[in-house]
């Protein structure tokens, strides 16, 4: 995770990151926390799929984002770890949102994410819209993609127009990896 918060331990103990540093949580770990406090402005957490594009948007986070007060990587297919954090972070009333490839496993991925929770993960940037600006750059789907595609559930489709960016993605044959995007406008303070 990045950014300032406040961890609060079973057993009573608070741990503090005002300075947002990135903090590494293995499960162990995040069994042990009974909440999670915001320390900006606003408790929305962004979950990152990509390495590189979470350490690129952490060395320029700032607790003045207009838009999310916590970064998590989460590393494709969530694993334990991540799972039981996003379902701290909905149970401590965060707002989520993830941000990830455009393709079949970045919808599945978001599906996942939003089953730990308990909630649905809103999707930022993964939109027709974005699919369309970075189209040029994408790369070709192999088959195997369109299969895993069959693993996304209606519920999932229905929800803030991932069933339409499902569709142009079949019908195109394109994904667009999340390293190619550029996140930085809507992250940079006002």
């Amino acid at each position: 995770v990045a950014g300032p918060c406040r961890f609060l331990c079973n057993d009573g103990i608070l741990l503090d990151n005002p300075s947002g540093m990135i903090i590494g949580l293995p499960f162990e770990s995040v069994l042990k926390l009974d909440s999670l406090e915001q320390g900006g402005q606003t408790a929305t957490v962004l979950g990152i799929e990509n390495k590189e594009t979470f350490y690129t948007l952490s060395r320029i986070f700032s607790p003045d984002f207009p838009s999310f007060s916590l970064l998590v990587y989460v590393g494709g297919h969530p694993n334990r770890a991540v799972q039981a954090l996003f379902s701290l972070l909905a149970r401590s009333g965060w707002q989520l949102f993830h941000t990830g490839d455009l393709d079949p496993d970045g919808i599945l991925i978001l599906q996942e994410l939003s089953d730990a929770a308990g909630m649905p993960v809103i999707p930022w940037m993964m939109d027709c819209a974005v699919f369309e600006q970075y189209r040029g750059q994408g790369r070709k789907l192999d088959t195997d993609m369109h299969t895993r595609a069959l693993r996304v559930r209606d519920d999932t489709c229905s929800r803030f127009g991932l069933g339409e960016l499902l569709d142009r993605i079949l019908s195109t044959g394109i994904g667009i990896e999340q390293e190619i995007l550029s996140y930085t406008s809507g992250l940079s303070p006002d």
